[in-house]
C-alpha cells in the first residue's frame, strides 16, 4: 500500500469528481531520495572510505546543468 493511499480513498469518498494531481516539490523530493540511494549503494561497492569520487561529487550531481563550473561538468561527463 501507498504511504499516500488512504488520502486517495477520502478524496474518492468525498470530492468523487476531483482530479488528484502531485506537485512538482514531491516527484523531485522522491527522485533525489532514489537517487540519493543508489549513490550511497554505489559508494560502499566503491570503498568503504569517504574518499571515493562519488562521495565527493553528491552534490554537483543533482544540481542544473547551468549552476555546474567546467570542471565539475567534465566530471559528469558531458564534454567529450
Amino acid at each position: 500500500m501507498d504511504v499516500h493511499e488512504p488520502f486517495r480513498q477520502a478524496v474518492r469518498v468525498c470530492l468523487p469528481r476531483a482530479n488528484i494531481v502531485v506537485g512538482k516539490f514531491h516527484v523531485i523530493r522522491r527522485v533525489n531520495e532514489a537517487l540519493d540511494k543508489v549513490r550511497t549503494r554505489l559508494q560502499g561497492e566503491e570503498s568503504r572510505s569517504r574518499k571515493g569520487p562519488l562521495f565527493h561529487n553528491r552534490y554537483f550531481s543533482v544540481r542544473k546543468v547551468e549552476s555546474l563550473n567546467y570542471k565539475e561538468q567534465l566530471k559528469l561527463g558531458l564534454f567529450a
